[in-house]
């Protein structure tokens, strides 16, 4: 088998390297998700958002700076989404270097839920918000924190990427310096 980058032999640890040529299986699913999927719940998160009733909300009902911070959040959502659709593009088309851009938009996504349940405990506390708020800014970042553990595990792990891109990028780890 060649190296796609420059033509010299390449050696797998495994059999039969060609019948992973090509972007399918999961890794069809990851890049579908994240071109076709994320984008549309991401949309329909914040219609809703902006659509709701406020006055059918009791949370934005009481508190209505919450509301400004929600459509904040859910704007730079938006664009953390944008990235990883670019970012599932190139892994779609095979471009060298999708799965570091890939493995990047993962490492945001996980800060990003860092940083989401930080602000929304510091308000939950702040506004004096009912626990199940609370609950739920906390249930979404053990959501968060499943999906980068576990597509990071799936492009490390995965024969697929590493024929169609190579060991140094499947082994790349963005959060090395957090152990991640």
């Amino acid at each position: 088998m060649q190296s796609p980058e420059d033509g010299s032999p390449k050696f797998f640890a495994f059999k039969n390297p060609e019948k992973y040529q090509g972007i399918r299986g999961w890794l069809l699913l990851f890049a579908v998700s994240l071109v076709f999927l994320n984008p549309l719940l991401a949309l329909y998160s914040l219609g809703v958002l902006v659509f709701s009733n406020r006055q059918l909300n009791p949370v934005f009902r009481y508190y209505p700076g919450l509301f400004t911070i929600a459509l904040i959040e859910s704007l730079i959502a938006l664009g953390l989404v944008a990235f990883g659709a670019y970012a599932g593009i190139l892994l779609w088309r095979k471009v060298p270097g999708a799965v570091y851009v890939i493995k990047k938009y993962l490492a945001a996504v996980l800060i990003y839920g860092i940083l989401l349940a930080i602000s929304e405990f510091t308000l939950a506390v702040q506004y004096n918000l009912p626990p199940a708020v609370l609950l739920q800014s906390m249930l979404r970042v053990v959501g968060i924190a499943f999906y980068y553990l576990l597509w990071m595990s799936f492009l490390r792990n995965s024969k697929r990427v590493e024929v169609n891109f190579g060991k140094e990028a499947a082994n790349y780890q963005p959060l090395k310096w957090l152990g991640f």
